[in-house]
């Protein structure tokens, strides 16, 4: 069973946001064609409560605070795991202080589009990354046909910090017990490093067959234990 999937949007009307404190989100207020519609407004989720409100954080903008008024229209968006996700709904209230936020209906149906041209699969799985700075051992915490997601502990190995995006690296890794110890060479696409641990998103290079048969039947495996 082939792990590809086309980018196709849908519709979920049952969600359930779980993406955390923190995440930017773009506000917009009011329709389009309504006096309060002031375009779309940076906002970071500050909080929320499953099923019953989102607690956002915006910007001290001139003139925000008075066009925030119960029931007026809004309009989230934001991207998280590889989706991005909007949603219409209405402001409930808004607190000025310590910062201006807002609490926004919790969605009841949000439409959904994958950003990603593989689906990816949560896991865990030991690595050993190879670089122009050294050898690194790490864990991979999702992979896809595409790529994957590599942790790597930044404290005991200081040099990984000197790594950044569009360099090459190698992975070795064993894809499942009957897997021999595969090589991929990867492109880092992305590094987020905080405190003692380092994470790259990386893009497999033009993969060997054997190591493209013996992940795709992993991605199987791992999608059959998921039922």
């Amino acid at each position: 069973m082939s792990q590809t999937a086309p980018r196709a949007h849908r519709r979920d009307t049952s969600p359930h946001v779980d993406a955390p404190v923190g995440s930017r989100m773009l506000l917009r207020l009011g329709l389009p064609s309504d006096s309060a519609d002031i375009g779309e407004v940076n906002a970071e989720l500050a909080g929320l409560s499953h099923y019953e409100f989102l607690l956002l954080k915006l910007p001290p903008l001139p003139g925000l605070r008075t066009r925030l008024m119960p029931g007026t229209t809004l309009t989230i968006r934001f991207i998280h795991n590889g989706e991005a996700c909007v949603y219409r709904g209405e402001l409930i209230s808004h607190v000025s202080k310590p910062s201006l936020m807002i609490f926004a209906s919790y969605p009841s149906t949000m439409d959904v589009l994958p950003l990603r041209d593989h689906r990816r699969t949560v896991c865990t799985l030991p690595v050993m990354a190879t670089s122009r700075f050294g050898d690194f051992k790490g864990v991979v915490c999702d992979i896809s046909m595409g790529g994957c997601q590599a942790v790597f502990d930044s404290k005991n190995n200081p040099a990984i910090r000197q790594i950044k995006a569009d360099e090459p690296i190698t992975l070795q890794m064993t894809l499942g017990p009957e897997s021999s110890n595969m090589r991929v060479l990867c492109t880092v696409r992305s590094v987020n490093s905080e405190k003692f641990r380092l994470t790259m998103g990386l893009a497999f290079e033009n993969p060997e067959d054997s190591f493209l048969t013996s992940l795709t039947s992993f991605l199987d495996s791992a999608q059959i234990l998921s039922v």
